[in-house]
């Protein structure tokens, strides 16, 4: 099972990095479509969809609907090479360009998986001090004896985003204590993400319903979110020309959870 990493900045096929500005330029060509800010058009107005390949502000099920500007990526030519920002529940109906800041979602009971190269995570003191440790999730940090406490901490692994690979939108995570992004490529890859998710679901349903008052008979909405982002990282990897009869059932039965 490989879990390929997802580079910091990723360049099209037939594309190469102009060092001094940090853009990508069409090689053979002097058209650049990669800056560091890239823009779109919506409904005649000029609008951010991105920074470099993370489209921060734009979902793949909106790429067709803005016009890409000259200098700037195409979302839908370009679309194997950029990460689109996943479509999480609560942004529904959203325009693109007018999403908040980059939102993840941490999972419980779930870990970064083995091959992903982490970064350090940077720890200070109040009297000045300023340190740069592996991170805990890597195998340095794992093997360097340093005792890490977790405190408000959202969880190891952090949904994030989606790449396009053949005709997959395939889950793009990051690792929740250094931020290095990476990919399941399959959808039994991302079976882990999506059982932890569900688990929470449950997890989340059972403790309200021990909780709750006598008068509720309502249900934790927390739950249903959990299992609305697993149905939608299945959906993901499934396309109507493509599905077979084994995943059909992960979605139906995903459906009635």
């Amino acid at each position: 099972m490989t879990h390929p990493q997802e580079p910091k900045t990723a360049a099209p096929a037939g594309l190469g990095m102009n060092n001094q500005t940090g853009s990508l330029l069409r090689t053979g060509g002097a058209t650049a479509i990669l800056n560091m800010g890239e823009y779109a058009k919506y409904q005649g107005r000029e609008i951010k969809i991105g920074t470099c390949e993370d489209m921060l502000y734009l979902r793949a099920d909106q790429a067709r609907s803005v016009e890409p500007m000259r200098g700037n990526v195409d979302p839908v030519k370009d679309a194997g090479a950029i990460r689109f920002r996943f479509p999480f529940p609560q942004e529904d109906g959203k325009e693109p360009g007018s999403f908040e800041p980059f939102v993840t979602l941490g999972v419980y009971g779930v870990e970064v998986p083995d091959g992903v190269d982490h970064g350090t995570v940077q720890f200070s003191s109040q009297h000045g001090l300023l340190a740069s440790l592996p991170c805990p999730e890597s195998k340095a940090g794992k093997e360097s004896g340093i005792r890490f406490h977790y405190n408000g901490y959202s969880g190891k692994v952090k949904i994030a985003q989606q790449r396009l690979i053949g005709e997959q939108l395939v889950l793009v995570c990051q690792c929740g204590s250094c931020g290095t992004p990476y990919r399941y490529p399959t959808l039994e890859d991302a079976q882990p993400v999506i059982d932890a998710l569900l688990r929470q679901a449950d997890e989340t349903e059972q403790s309200h319903q021990r909780n709750k008052r006598q008068d509720d008979a309502g249900k934790d909405p927390r739950a249903e979110y959990f299992r609305e982002v697993a149905r939608r990282i299945t959906a993901g990897y499934i396309r109507p020309n493509a599905w077979s009869r084994e995943a059909q059932k992960r979605v139906e039965a995903l459906a009635e959870a």
